[in-house]
């Protein structure tokens, strides 16, 4: 009896990498760190991922703001930041990233990262 051929479509496709490159605005000599995470964290996930490598402790709210687009936590502390913004626990890396070099920023009440996608 022949075997069956594996069914391709079973398999699955492995979550892309984003290599980030991390840098704190207006400071010299320039603070940075590079790291990679999965395309499929949340950015809330991120977030506290900025927290450990960055070596801070979440003291401060925050605000992704990507393509015009703000994003953070949903909170009574959060309501300082406006209203305007998408809950990050919602939204996958991957959804607002192309994957490609681009920018975007994550603003603190006291710093403000830049960090590019390569």
């Amino acid at each position: 009896m022949a075997k069956k051929a594996k069914d391709s479509s079973s398999q699955s496709v492995p979550e892309s990498v984003y290599q980030l490159k991390v840098t704190l605005d207006g400071i010299r000599p320039p603070i940075w760190r590079r790291i990679q995470v999965r395309g499929d964290i949340s950015l809330f996930k991120l977030h506290n991922i900025l927290q450990a490598v960055m070596g801070w402790y979440d003291y401060h709210l925050h605000q992704f703001s990507i393509e015009g687009e703000f994003y953070s936590v949903i909170s009574r502390e959060a309501d300082m930041l406006g209203d305007d913004f998408k809950d990050e626990k919602k939204v996958k890396l991957s959804k607002v990233i192309p994957g490609e070099k681009f920018k975007f920023t994550m603003n603190m009440t006291s710093v403000i990262a830049g960090i590019t996608i390569f």
